[in-house]
């Protein structure tokens, strides 16, 4: 909806002048300001809505005191009025600001000249609609900043500022402007915004389509970002016209093909951005040769190809260098010394090794260090534990570096060391004692975690030690760390008891001890800790009870305990209190008894793994309530961890495959109860979980049918219901399970026919009926007595026809023989010389035969 085009005016007045001299003040030295102004203000004041209490100095006779308002030293009048939003949009208080005044005051200073403004700035406010008219009018305007509102374009932005020939910065960004509203709508007729404009800002807005080539004819144009947009296609050639260019930004779009050579002829190009985009190719080697180069960032992308030192042949400016996440080899010869001296480098993912490059030692400047995944197979060079005092950022990870991690002792400020999934071996290191982040997960390092660890490294948040070989205990020196958030000690070789005093560590938001040696019971101290959101203990040896002091983590989402020696029943607090759980795992433990409908109040569960132990009872039809199971909720599914440095991970048997889920952990919904003593049938409110890609319900004792509805759980890869007491028929709805890769019904009382479906003819291992005896139909050889071709039968329809025929033929012809043989003897019986005749007959006949 678009504002009251004189509320626009009034919100932001910064400088009108009635004459040419412009000058910026606070107060007027012999002069107090106008008295029709000051009414003016005064009444506009009461038209505001200050919740704030902004305008309390708004008081007195010198208006030009007041705070917010600048007077001209030498004639008196108001030149500025800055009734801006001082908090970004999406700040707390963003509502307290920015109120349209709704009344005539605004009217009284319209009828001002305004000829004159220069600047307009409205930036960091609620305004909505379309540009006003008020705007488009003001053809003295030099700057416009209209950024961070709401403002949309029925017509090409460019085009319908067009009258703004004076115009020399235009900030439009984080609008929502959208469609190909820069395109022009015709040719731009002098004088135009096209004549002086050198500075064009369109970031974050919704604009789409390709660049527009035209944009070469904003001959002044210093500084163009079109960022964070859904822009596509090539970038055009004709980029390399706009020769007084410093800034070119034109990351997070969806920019493909190459970049084209012409970039390179751009003499004062400061600031070449593409990163996250989809161009590919190699670099030009034209890029050499923008000797005023500060700023390269070509960040995940698909490039591919060598660089060399020609790519950096005049770049003696260069500062900050980003080519991580893309397939770029970067090969330069020994002793090459590079022209630059880097405050950023980032070379994550580009093929560096497999020695350090040894250039690296030249730079003294840089703070940011990324060769993560650059096939590094080397031992660290003696010359790296010399590094920049100012570096804050180092991130070698995941290549293949081996010997012992070097000792940094030296840093000026708040470090984050990432030296994980590499060969590092050897003791626990030293590093500076202002370390923030330090993953070290995945090396081989050895020995103990050091007791005295809270003094070595006091300003940690973030402690990596994952799959090493550490042994002994968790040193209780670990709680007096206060500022730590995440603590992942997993798969190591610790043991012994949990420290009592973890209750200190009050900014955990994650710990994760699974797969170690320890022991005992879990300490009600954790309960203490209320921000926690991520508590890891399984497969330990840890037994008793969950203790109910858990029940005050209520930030929980997920409680793995799983592969561990707890007893008792599932407490009934988990449902009651942990209303936040998106997973609970207590897979592999002595729990016994019945599953509590309290358990059904977890509506935002996500996963619950219960298989593996000694549960009784029936399934709860309550399981329904577990919206976050269900297909729709998928979208906005809970991010686990905000952090750029850890992951939240967990292992599942889904398919059944056992794997950790790390990066699309969010993705996986899975309800597994098998291997206990469940009862009963399978309750048909399951059917309306459809998000679920796993469910397993085997080896219990489950019977009656399957739910006829089980084929509305579209979302299923993974079904396995065998080794139960399941009987009738397979529903045919089965057939419309198009995601299932994996079924299981074998060793139930199951009959009938297999159902037919694209999805299931897939399945030709017939293991997945086994013990089913009464099933019938392919893949098992067993044919069902009704499913029978049509040809078969007719075929054995005329067979019996025939042998009907046939044997009423021979009735029949029995019969007349003996009919016929009746009558003859009755004949020869009853007339005398008939007999004689025919006994004559008989012996002439045989003394013939007698004589041949």
């Amino acid at each position: 909806m678009a504002i009251p085009k004189s509320a626009v005016a009034v919100l932001i007045l910064l400088l009108f002048v009635e004459t040419v001299e412009l000058s910026w003040c606070s107060a007027v030295i012999n002069l107090q300001c106008r008295g029709n102004e000051r009414q003016a203000l005064l009444e506009l004041k009461q038209g505001l809505v200050d919740t704030s209490n902004r305008l309390s100095s708004w008081v007195g006779q010198d208006c030009c005191k007041w705070e917010g308002v600048g007077c001209n030293n030498r004639t008196g009048h108001i030149v500025k009025l800055d009734l801006r939003n001082p908090f970004p949009v999406g700040f707390q208080r963003y509502e307290d600001y920015g109120n349209v005044p709704h009344d005539k005051a605004c009217l009284r200073i319209i009828e001002e000249n305004l000829t004159s403004l220069v600047i307009l700035d409205l930036s960091s406010n609620h305004f909505q609609g379309t540009i006003p008219n008020a705007i488009l009018n003001m053809t003295s305007l030099k700057v416009l900043n209209l950024s961070n509102n709401q403002f949309t374009s029925d017509i090409p932005i460019l085009h319908e500022l067009r009258n703004l020939y004076k115009l020399q910065i235009l900030d439009l960004s984080s609008n929502q402007f959208g469609g190909e509203a820069i395109k022009p709508s015709g040719n731009f007729s002098s004088p135009s915004i096209a004549d002086k404009l050198e500075t064009l800002h369109l970031f974050k807005n919704q604009l789409n389509g390709y660049l527009p080539g035209w944009l070469y004819q904003l001959k002044n144009l210093k500084n163009l970002d079109l960022s964070a947009n859904s822009f596509q296609g090539p970038i055009p050639e004709s980029f390399g016209n706009l020769s007084k260019l410093k800034v070119l930004s034109l990351g997070f779009n969806k920019l493909s093909g190459p970049i084209p050579a012409t970039l390179g002829r751009l003499p004062i190009l400061s600031v070449l951005d593409l990163s996250s985009n989809q161009l590919t190719g190699s670099l030009p080697e034209t890029l050499g040769e923008l000797s005023e180069l500060r700023v390269l960032d070509l960040y995940n992308n698909s490039f591919s190809g060598h660089v060399s030192e020609v790519h950096f042949a005049k770049l003696s400016k260069l500062q900050v260098l980003r080519l991580s996440r893309n397939s770029l080899s970067l090969k330069t010869k020994p002793g090459w010394l590079p022209p630059f001296q880097l405050e950023h480098i980032g070379l994550g993912f580009c093929q560096l090794g497999p020695l350090f490059p040894d250039w690296l030692q030249t730079q003294t400047r840089y703070t940011f260090l990324d060769m993560s995944r650059a096939g590094i197979s080397d031992s660290i060079p003696f010359w790296f534990e010399n590094l920049p005092s100012q570096l804050n950022f180092i991130d070698i990870s995941n290549n293949q570096i081996y010997g012992t991690m070097p000792n940094l002792v030296k840093s000026r400020t708040p470090v984050r060391l990432f030296f994980n999934s590499n060969k590092f071996e050897g003791s626990f290191p030293f590093f500076p004692s202002n370390v923030e982040v330090l993953d070290i997960c995945n090396n081989m390092i050895s020995g103990q975690i050091p007791e005295n660890i809270s003094d070595m490294l006091p300003a940690l948040i973030f402690l990596g030690l994952s799959n090493n070989t550490l042994h002994g205990s968790i040193p209780s020196s670990l709680c007096k760390i206060r500022k730590l958030q995440y603590l992942d000690l997993s798969k190591d070789n610790l043991s012994g008891h949990l420290p009592q005093c973890m209750s200190e560590l009050q900014m955990a938001e994650v710990i994760d001890l699974s797969s170690n040696n320890l022991s005992g019971t879990i300490p009600s101290s954790i309960g203490e800790l209320s921000i926690l959101r991520s508590l890891r203990l399984s497969n330990n040896s840890f037994h008793g009870e969950l203790p109910p002091a858990l029940r005050h983590c209520r930030s929980l989402s997920i409680l793995d305990v799983g592969e561990n020696t707890l007893s008792g029943a599932i407490p009934t607090w988990i449902g009651e209190s942990l209303s936040s759980l998106k997973i609970l795992r207590l897979r592999s433990n002595m729990y016994d008894g019945s599953i509590s409908p309290k358990l059904c109040r977890l509506t935002n569960l996500q996963i619950l793994d219960v298989a593996r132990n000694n549960l009784s009872g029936t399934i709860p039809p309550c399981f329904a309530n577990f919206k976050g199971m269900v297909s729709n909720q998928k979208e906005g599914r809970y991010g686990f961890s905000n952090a750029t440095f850890y992951a939240d991970k967990l292992t599942q048997v889904i398919k059944g495959i056992e794997r950790e889920y790390v990066k699309i952990l969010s993705l996986v919904v899975n309800l597994d109860l098998s291997h206990n003593n469940f009862v009963g049938q399978i309750p048909e409110q399951l059917t309306s979980l459809s998000g679920l890609i796993g469910l397993n319900l085997s080896e219990n004792h489950l019977s009656g049918n399957i739910p006829k509805k089980i084929g509305q759980m579209r979302s299923l890869e993974s079904l396995d219901l065998s080794i139960n007491h399941l009987s009738g028929t397979i529903p045919q709805s089965i057939s419309l399970l198009s995601s299932l890769s994996r079924l299981n019904l074998s060793f139930n009382h199951l009959s009938g026919p297999i159902p037919l479906g694209s999805q299931l003819r897939t399945f030709q291992d017939v293991t997945i009926y086994k013990g089913n005896h009464e099933l019938c139909g392919p893949p098992l050889v067993q044919n069902c007595p009704e499913d029978e071709p049509p040809q078969t039968q007719k075929h054995a329809d005329n067979e019996e026809d025939d042998n009907f025929k046939m044997r009423w033929f021979y009735i029949g012809m029995a019969s007349g023989f003996v009919v016929g043989i009746w009558g003859v003897c009755s004949v020869l019986f009853f007339k005398k010389s008939w007999r004689y005749a025919y006994f004559r007959f008989i012996e002439d006949l045989i003394a013939e035969l007698m004589r041949k």
